[in-house]
C-alpha cells in the first residue's frame, strides 16, 4: 500500500471517530436535557399538589373554625318562625291571604347583596300590598352564601335577625331597615348593636317584643332555620336577588315591571303563564 493511501485512511478514521464522539456527546447532552426537564416537571407537579393540598386543608380548617364560631352561643332549643311556608324553609308573608290559584312568588336575597338592597327598597311596599291583597302567595328565602365569598359571617347574622323578626311578624320591616343600613362597602357588615337593637327598634319593635327579639337573636335561636334556607336553594338559582314564580325563574325588566304595583302584578302574571 502506498504511503499516501495509508495517510488518507488514517485521516478518514480520525474524522469518523471525531464525528462519532461528537454525536455521542450530543446524544448524552440531549438525554441530560430531557432528564432535567422531566425532573423540573416532577418538582413543579409536586409543588402544585402541595399547594392545592395546602389550600384544601386551609379551607377545611377555615370552614371548621367558622362552623365552630357559629356554634358558639347557639341555644339547644332552636325555633322555626311561626309563619314558615309549607315547604319548611321559606318565610311566608300574609299567609292567611294566600289563594291556591294565585302565583307563588319566592324572593331570594342575601343581606350583604347590594342589588338586593336596591330591589328591596324599590319593591318592599309593592310586595306587601300584593301579598295582603291576596294577589300573590309571597314568601322569602334568605341566603347567606356571600359569607363564604367574602370571608365573613354578616350574612348569616342578618338572616338570623330576619328569621327572629319573622317569628314576631316583623320580617318585612326588619328586612327593609337592614337594607337601609347596609354598609356602603360589601363585606363591611353591621355592628352587633345594629342587628339586635338599632334595626329592630327602627322596624317598630319596642318593649316586650324587642326583648323577645333580642333573646332570639342573642341565642341564635333561628340558626338551624337559616341553614335550612341556604341548603334548599333551587338548582335554577344563579344569583341574588332572584325571583321564582311557580317554580320558574322570573325574568323581570326592572325599568318597566317595577314601576308600580300594577305593573309588577302584570309582570308576575306574565311570568306565571309562560
Amino acid at each position: 500500500m502506498s504511503k499516501n493511501k495509508k495517510n488518507h485512511q488514517q485521516k478518514a478514521t480520525g474524522v469518523s471517530r471525531r464525528e462519532l464522539l461528537r454525536a455521542q456527546q450530543a446524544a448524552e447532552a440531549e438525554k441530560a436535557k430531557r432528564q432535567k426537564v422531566v425532573v423540573v416537571a416532577v418538582i413543579v407537579l409536586a409543588l402544585a399538589v402541595l399547594v392545592t393540598l395546602g389550600v384544601i386543608l386551609f379551607n377545611n380548617w377555615n370552614d371548621s373554625k367558622k362552623e365552630q364560631a357559629r356554634g358558639e352561643g347557639v341555644t339547644s332549643s332552636q325555633i322555626t318562625p311561626k309563619n314558615v311556608s309549607d315547604n319548611g324553609h321559606t318565610i311566608a308573608f300574609a299567609k292567611d291571604a294566600w289563594k291556591s290559584d294565585k302565583p307563588r312568588v319566592t324572593v331570594f336575597m342575601d343581606p350583604q347583596c347590594p342589588g338586593c338592597a336596591v330591589h328591596e327598597k324599590m319593591l318592599s311596599s309593592k310586595w306587601q300590598e300584593l301579598g295582603k291583597n291576596g294577589d300573590i302567595r309571597l314568601e322569602y328565602q334568605m341566603l347567606h352564601g356571600l359569607d363564604r365569598m367574602l370571608g365573613t359571617e354578616y350574612s348569616l347574622q342578618g338572616v338570623i335577625g330576619m328569621s327572629c323578626a319573622a317569628n314576631l311578624d316583623s320580617f318585612p320591616s326588619y328586612a327593609l331597615e337592614l337594607y337601609n343600613q347596609q354598609p356602603e362597602h360589601e363585606g363591611d357588615g353591621w355592628k352587633p348593636e345594629q342587628l339586635r337593637e338599632i334595626i329592630p327598634t327602627a322596624a317598630g319593635m319596642t318593649g316586650d317584643k324587642l326583648t323577645e327579639f333580642q333573646n332570639c337573636y342573642d341565642n341564635k335561636a333561628t340558626q338551624d332555620f337559616a341553614m335550612k334556607m341556604q341548603e334548599n336553594i333551587p338548582s335554577i338559582l344563579k344569583a341574588t336577588p332572584s325571583y321564582v314564580i311557580d317554580g320558574k325563574l322570573a325574568e323581570f325588566d326592572p325599568t318597566k315591571d317595577f314601576a308600580s304595583t300594577e305593573s309588577l302584578l302584570a309582570a308576575i302574571n306574565r311570568e306565571a303563564n309562560k
